[in-house]
């Protein structure tokens, strides 16, 4: 990491690490980004790396805050096949 290269050390999860704060951020603006622009899709599939669901999460919930009357509605549907 170019902030703090020995974050790894003292991480919980280094080879798991959660998503920032910024990234959160970043996620849920894309998400209404989306729904703005009236992008669809059926299906999101990501990684089940826990920075990768949390991702996914925040730009479900941009998009849902933005969607457009009428659109349909996402969910998300974790499957560990």
């Amino acid at each position: 990491d170019e902030v703090d290269p020995e974050w790894g050390l003292r991480a919980e999860r280094p080879y798991d690490p959660p998503i920032t704060d910024k990234g959160c951020q970043e996620a849920f603006e894309t998400g209404g980004l989306l729904a703005t622009q009236n992008f669809a899709f059926d299906v999101m599939v990501v990684s089940p790396f826990l920075r990768c669901i949390q991702t996914a999460a925040h730009v479900l919930r941009g998009y849902e805050a933005a969607r457009p009357a009428g659109a349909k509605r996402l969910e998300l549907f974790l499957d560990y096949r």
